[in-house]
Order: C-alpha cells, then sequence, then structure tokens
C-alpha cells in the first residue's frame, strides 16, 4: 500500500514538472517577437510590381508588409491602396540627406543620375526626400524577418548595392530582384555580373530580369 501510494507520488509530481515547463515555453515562445514578412517595391511608379506579386503564389503563403518607394511626386496618387501598404515617397539612396531628382519625359525613366542616356531628363533637377536604404533596414527590421527587394530604380542601384555590401545590411534581404541600367549610366555590364556574384556570396538569390516582360511583372504566378 505504501509503495502504491509513493507510486502516486512520483506520478503526480512528474505530471506536475511538465505542465509547469509546457506552460513555461509556450509563454516564452509568445514573447518571441513574430517573423515578419516583407515586400519593399524601390522604384514602385504606379504600383505595377505590387499588383503583380498580390496575384502570385508566394504572396498568399504569408501575411506581408508592403513597403513602396516612389521618388516622383507625381506618380503617388497612381499608388494602390492596400491596408498593408506603406508609401514613401523618397528616393533610395546611400545617405538621408535628400538628393537632385531629375523628371523624366517618361514617367518611367526619371532618375537621381542626371547623366543618364536615356529618357530625356529634365536639365533642373527638384529636390526629393533620400533613405539610407541599408540602415532604414537595420533601424527598421531584423535579421529574422524575410525580406524581398524589387529595384528598379533607374542606375541608382550600383552605389546602393555596394554600400550595403560594405556595410553590411545586404544581410537583411533575403530575395533580390534588381534592373540593371548599366549602358544607359555609363557602367560596364561586367560590374552587374560582380555585384550579383558578391550577393550571392552572401546566400542571397538575385533575379535579374522579368517574368514575362509585362512592367514590374517578377513573380511567378
Amino acid at each position: 500500500m505504501k509503495r502504491y501510494i509513493k507510486w502516486i507520488g512520483s506520478g503526480t509530481f512528474l505530471l506536475l514538472v511538465s505542465v509547469f515547463l509546457a506552460t513555461f515555453l509556450l509563454s516564452d515562445n509568445d514573447q518571441l517577437p513574430k517573423r515578419r514578412y516583407i515586400f519593399i517595391d524601390g522604384g514602385a511608379h504606379r504600383g505595377e510590381s505590387i499588383e503583380h506579386f498580390a496575384k502570385s503564389k508566394l504572396y498568399s503563403q504569408h501575411p506581408w508588409e508592403i513597403f513602396a518607394f516612389e521618388a516622383n511626386p507625381n506618380l503617388i496618387r497612381y499608388l494602390p491602396k492596400k491596408a498593408n501598404l506603406t508609401v514613401l515617397n523618397k528616393a533610395i539612396w546611400i545617405h538621408n540627406e535628400g538628393v537632385n531628382f531629375y523628371l523624366g519625359e517618361d514617367s518611367v525613366s526619371s532618375s537621381i543620375l542626371g547623366h543618364k542616356k536615356t529618357g530625356n531628363l529634365s536639365k533642373v533637377p527638384i529636390k526629393v526626400e533620400s533613405v539610407d536604404f541599408g540602415q532604414w533596414l537595420r533601424r527598421n527590421f531584423s535579421l529574422e524577418d524575410y525580406i524581398l527587394v524589387k529595384f528598379d530604380i533607374e542606375g541608382a542601384e550600383y552605389e546602393i548595392l555596394n554600400k550595403m555590401l560594405i556595410d553590411g545590411t545586404i544581410e537583411y534581404i533575403d530575395e533580390l530582384y534588381v534592373e540593371f541600367h548599366n549602358i544607359k549610366v555609363d557602367i560596364p555590364e561586367e560590374r552587374d555580373k560582380e555585384l550579383v556574384a558578391s550577393i550571392q556570396k552572401f546566400g542571397i538569390p538575385v533575379k535579374t530580369s522579368g517574368v514575362t516582360g509585362e512592367e514590374g511583372d517578377w513573380f511567378e504566378k
């Protein structure tokens, strides 16, 4: 009889310990920051990439937050209205001090690089706010977040990606979609390959052309 009582007591003790541990672990997990899923559209234009992304299989798999950077103030009103979309009328760049922005004859051609050969850029720039993109990522997200970045920023991609490789903020990106504008800004095509190879060393997949040729379509349906 005593042996039976002793066995019940040991079992009860083990059960209480198990319940306590389970409760502690669940409580601890609740306090951990949840992974965020981020899509950043650099050079959002009229939101074409955002609309294509919203139709993709990838989009349906996670609760995405979308950030649209568009430096051209004339295009902001065309961006889609979505609850999970934050619009920033700023240029992605390598500092936060503002930058000259040259409007193009066509809305897809504007650039912060006044020497860009295409687009019939205006001779007189406007001043727009700028964001040090790598440091913006560092301030707003964690390395545990899943971050997709699309760049179609008319030549500014070279200095931005180079700086991110130097300061280590490239590691915040999980997937990169980028259109290089080499000939348009007098940069050898070999530089594209060098940048892609350097980024891929971090295990980051890089896509440099769209899926269909439609404006902003980078994503498999």
